[in-house]
């Protein structure tokens, strides 16, 4: 399996490792004061080197008192003195310049993920709430609201592309470590978040710029969108005929199946038709796969 990150192998100047590298694009902004607060998920035995981290850096830091029991498969949220078998344990984490924030952050976060002591969709406003705290636009905090309440987050992609006219690469989301933006858009050309996403485009370039190279070229691949967190990145580029992606190679984001990923790796070309996904080499096929639903299994290109 593959495990795409440019941020695993090119070192870094804060010294981000482990689980917590993958929140870097957001502690660069909270360290440039481009957001009031970044969040994302540690495992359990990296939280002292964390907290170390943060203090070099002039930077607060917090963790969820419940813990992520994370499978290939799911996220299961439950509390950190419950009995959980299997799984790696891990823990949400705060990062901001101020205390105050910092305690909102947490205390949002566990209002949205356990409203009223159980697991389930929160209120619109405390949902808003937690997404301003973390600085994300109105706007897309409003777009996820509707997928969040549907718990559809494949809904969440294929309405933003619904939205976009021109597919911007600063707010590609999809490539799993590498992004600008850490939420969902309510478009891939919403203003509030290219203007954001510019900002730190610049900040990162400044700081870090191998990471910034690699980002960038990362950002623009092809992209086969299959569900929410799960995908194929080229490492190719398209094709005159719509929806079709020569390629020499390709990551994975998420649990893709493995007679795709067989097809794949004996193939250099795939195109979307209609009704299913055409896997070929030189021309001749290698496999077919149905395509069910139109709302997810399609290519997004992004410039």
């Amino acid at each position: 399996m593959r495990t795409p990150s440019v941020y695993q192998f090119i070192p870094n100047s804060f010294g981000l490792s482990g689980s917590l590298v993958s929140i870097l694009p957001d502690f660069i902004s909270v360290f440039s004061d481009l957001k009031p607060c970044a969040s994302g998920v540690i495992k359990l035995e990296e939280i002292d080197g964390a907290r170390e981290l943060c203090r070099r850096h002039n930077l607060k830091i917090d963790f969820s008192d419940f813990k992520l029991a994370i499978s290939s498969k799911s996220t299961v949220k439950t509390k950190l003195a419950a009995d959980h078998k299997g799984g790696q344990e891990w823990r949400q984490v705060f990062i901001s310049k101020s205390d105050k924030i910092l305690k909102q952050a947490k205390a949002a976060h566990f209002e949205h993920t356990f409203y009223k002591g159980e697991i389930q969709t929160a209120p619109r406003s405390i949902i808003k709430n937690y997404g301003k705290i973390l600085g994300y636009p109105q706007c897309c905090a409003e777009h996820l609201i509707q997928c969040d309440y549907d718990r559809k987050f494949d809904n969440a992609v294929s309405g933003a592309c619904r939205n976009t006219k021109i597919f911007h690469h600063e707010l590609n989301n999809l490539a799993y470590f590498h992004y600008y933006i850490p939420y969902f858009p309510c478009a891939y050309d919403c203003r509030e978040s290219f203007e954001y996403a510019e900002k730190l485009k610049k900040e990162i370039k400044k700081i870090e710029p191998n990471i910034y190279d690699a980002t960038e070229k990362y950002l623009k691949l092809p992209y086969l969108f299959l569900a929410y967190n799960v995908g194929i990145v080229f490492n190719g580029a398209m094709e005159k005929e719509a929806g079709t992606v020569s390629y020499s190679d390709f990551d994975i984001i998420g649990p893709v199946g493995e007679s795709l990923l067989s097809a794949l790796d004996n193939g250099n070309r795939c195109r979307i038709l209609d009704d299913k996904i055409e896997i070929s080499r030189d021309l001749e096929i290698v496999n077919a796969f149905s395509r069910d639903n139109k709302e997810k299994e399609f290519m997004i290109i992004f410039k």
